[in-house]
């Protein structure tokens, strides 16, 4: 395989060590291209003109619609809604689904969830008198799926689960709690922000009613995610964005809206966004998600590895994890950690990580987190090992 990192001209213009891919993901050369190239030469209006320029614009869109819908699986199983994230896909969720919620009712989610995944099934349960139910972990740091089984019961109308933890790294058993859910006539979603850039993602075998993700975490521009909503979930959705593009007719007394995806994307669409996603798309399926999910297990446990080797505390469960790894320097304060590394051109998170229950439920206050993408080499987490010896020797 060649150097991929070839393929990302960041590296070049302003030469780094980036493990910070589970925040954002930098572009390949032909995702910029795809983006330049839409201003440049294919921009237009998106269903909303007549003229060549319009047409080429609506069709790439379309065209890119399918290309995700493919990437997925969803197909045969149910719609692609282009979102501005993983975030407003799930808070578009979350209202639609408001309507189904009242007193005496529950939703569940995980301990583990980022607060995109948490924040909004908070509010909305507090709105609506619905019961928020959270899922525990393990001793281990892995979602306890027994207590989970105790949580999920006849009362459950919706259960949303991270795919992947951004914290831990931990890949969770999200087929068993789809399955669960099912079983209670409660639907089911997917926070798939942290897999899509890791390993192949397919609605069918994830069982899942929804599934929400973001360009940029998979090497696609940002301002541009996926909603996939299963089709016979598409029509108990209420719209959350309201406006042009949306509607079907406009009345003094009322209006209705239009089916499928379109209802829910209201407003002028983001096309380059969509033409860079699909671009960034093509360009994982070209590497192949066998290799891509192989190396990034392989320099998982390589940090994995060397943080024991260092006597370097792993926060989570050490094995069971994909991508990103959370540790602590001995007493080191994670900020001073990642400050320390970024004197030295090393790009790491340093804080709470957007999972503020997780790291209450811990007992830790923060974490320095290193996440790799299909840029990274052996030759990064060698150098994270040298600095990280100068973060010990600062502090001796």
């Amino acid at each position: 395989m060649r150097e991929i990192k070839k393929d990302f001209p960041i590296f070049s213009h302003y030469p780094h060590t980036y493990l910070d891919t589970a925040a954002t993901a930098h572009k390949p050369q032909v995702v910029i291209d795809a983006v330049s190239q839409t201003y440049s030469e294919t921009y237009g209006s998106v269903h909303r003109g007549l003229y060549d320029l319009s047409v080429r614009a609506s069709d790439g869109f379309e065209q890119a619609r399918h290309c995700v819908s493919d990437f997925i699986h969803a197909n045969e199983t149910g719609s692609v809604v282009f979102t501005g994230g993983t975030t407003d896909g799930i808070n578009l969720v979350a209202r639609g689904v408001k309507n189904l919620l009242t007193p005496g009712s529950n939703l569940v989610i995980t301990r583990m969830e980022h607060h995109a995944n948490f924040v909004p099934w908070q509010v909305v349960a507090r709105e609506t008198g619905t019961e928020l139910r959270i899922i525990n972990l393990t001793p281990m740091g892995d979602l306890d799926m027994r207590h989970a089984e105790q949580l999920i019961d006849r009362d459950t109308k919706i259960v949303s689960v991270a795919h992947i933890s951004n914290l831990l790294g931990a890949v969770n058993d999200v087929k068993t709690i789809t399955d669960l859910a099912r079983k209670y006539h409660a639907l089911s979603l997917v926070d798939a922000a942290q897999s899509i850039g890791h390993m192949s993602v397919d609605v069918r075998e994830l069982g899942c009613d929804f599934l929400a993700f973001s360009g940029h975490k998979m090497y696609g521009p940002t301002g541009i995610g996926v909603l996939y909503v299963r089709s016979e979930c598409l029509e108990m959705l209420e719209p959350f964005r309201y406006g042009g593009g949306m509607v079907r007719e406009v009345k003094d007394e009322g209006t209705t809206y239009r089916s499928g995806p379109a209802g829910f994307e209201g407003g002028t669409p983001n096309l380059a966004g969509v033409m860079g996603l699909a671009a960034a798309i093509r360009y994982l399926q070209r590497l192949g998600f066998d290799y891509i999910q192989a190396h990034s297990r392989r320099l998982t446990e390589k940090l994995v590895d060397m943080f024991k080797e260092d006597e370097i505390k792993v926060v989570g469960n050490p094995r069971s994890r994909l991508g990103s790894v959370s540790f602590l320097v001995d007493d080191i304060h994670p900020h001073d950690v990642a400050s320390i590394l970024a004197g030295d051109r090393i790009c790491v998170r340093g804080g709470h990580h957007c999972a503020m229950p997780l790291l209450r439920d811990l007992a830790i206050p923060a974490t320095t987190r290193a996440s790799i993408g299909i840029y990274n080499g052996e030759e990064d987490i060698h150098t994270l090992r040298q600095s990280l010896v100068k973060v010990r020797r600062v502090f001796s």
